[in-house]
């Protein structure tokens, strides 16, 4: 007898269906890529939610998925599963980093973050605009300015890393700081340290470059110092103690310092004040009320614009200093650009030999003063 012919059964040996492991998570501003080092089909799944419940699922045998789109510091969950062979399905896996761990998620702004710019610094001013520059720390595209004037915020969005600011007030200060606009959706990033600055101050007229000469009964001759980056002055004068809308009022270009004041009331007194006007719409402070006197009818000016002659100038060692024209004792003051007296002589004559040696170089004012005269004129160093 014969037996039958024994069943042949098919089947397949038993594996372990995993999710995949050695996930690494590379998150940028606004995507995060997930990578793994299996050719299996996977099912990747990311989600703003620990349930999962509104999600966005991909299957790839790529080894490596990237989920775009996504919003800059928010939250988001992520799990893997893996299709093995015969149907079967992994269970989802969650990660943290390359650790399997319970429901994870990852924050873009940890990984990848957009840091504030270094170095911000002031460049240079002029009486309404800054210049301000920075480091960039990253490939940012754009970076946003934050400027804080009189209270109020101004934001400017900008391309490169040196930036003039414009619409400033004067002599008040003025704050600043900067951030990044990162990625293509300009992720904002970290605020850099604000910087405090002033505009340039439009500088009033030195009150010792001031000089009156030419003094006659009814007129008086008044010059100062030339101002640079000045449109021009503003002239005021008339009787002791007037108010500006009592005041004669003369408007002189930049390269005009002078003024001859006519009309006058003999044997009068007087005062005037020099404005300077940097720009259309700002001046600087008034100078400090200078008072003269007008002559008698019968008076002779003893000054006139030529009477005070320093040579040579400019001049490193010895100057003589001549006035024209007075005999009577003079007072000779060396003043600096701020004001300062440097020294003082007093002369009996109209002739002086002055010793500059002792001075630095630069510009200085000599002024002379005495009986029907007060004149100032500059002096070079060198």
């Amino acid at each position: 007898n014969y037996s039958t012919a024994p069943e042949i059964i098919t089947f397949m040996p038993y594996c372990h269906c995993l999710p995949p492991d050695s996930v690494t998570i590379t998150p940028d501003y606004n995507s995060i890529t997930l990578t793994w080092g299996t050719s299996d089909s996977v099912e990747a799944q990311i989600s703003d939610g620990e349930d999962f419940s509104t999600s966005f699922d991909t299957i790839t045998t790529a080894g490596t998925i990237t989920f775009d789109g996504l919003m800059h510091n928010t939250v988001y969950y992520m799990r893997l599963r893996t299709f093995c062979i015969a149907g079967r399905i992994s269970e989802w896996g969650d990660y943290i980093d390359t650790t399997l761990y319970d429901s994870t998620y990852i924050d873009p702004n940890t990984h990848r973050p957009c840091p504030a710019p270094e170095g911000l610094a002031l460049i240079s001013t002029s009486y309404t605009t800054a210049t301000v520059g920075w480091h960039p720390t990253g490939d940012e595209p754009e970076w946003e300015v934050a400027v804080t004037v009189q209270g109020e915020v101004r934001l400017d969005t900008v391309s490169d890393t040196i930036y003039t600011i414009t619409g400033l007030w004067p002599e008040v200060p003025n704050y600043v700081s900067v951030r990044a606009l990162c990625g293509e959706n300009h992720v904002d990033g970290d605020w850099s340290d604000t910087i405090t600055f002033f505009t340039d101050v439009c500088q009033p007229v030195p009150a010792a470059s001031i000089g009156i000469g030419d003094l006659t009964s009814s007129s008086a001759s008044v010059s100062w110092q030339t101002m640079e980056n000045s449109l021009g002055y503003e002239l005021y004068y008339g009787e002791p103690g007037f108010y500006v809308n009592e005041a004669t009022i003369v408007n002189l270009p930049q390269e005009t310092p002078f003024y001859t004041m006519d009309s006058l009331e003999a044997e009068s007194d007087y005062e005037f004040f020099i404005v300077n006007r940097c720009t259309e719409t700002l001046t600087s402070a008034a100078t400090d009320r200078v008072q003269f006197s007008t002559l008698a009818e019968t008076g002779i000016a003893t000054v006139n614009p030529d009477a005070l002659t320093l040579a040579p100038n400019p001049a490193s060692e010895m100057v003589t200093l001549r006035v024209n024209g007075i005999s009577a004792p003079i007072t000779v003051e060396v003043v600096d650009m701020t004001g300062k007296v440097l020294t003082t002589l007093n002369a009996e004559h109209s002739t002086l030999q002055l010793d500059v040696s002792q001075f630095a170089q630069g510009a200085y004012f000599i002024r002379v003063t005495g009986e029907n005269i007060y004149a100032v004129r500059k002096l070079v160093v060198k």
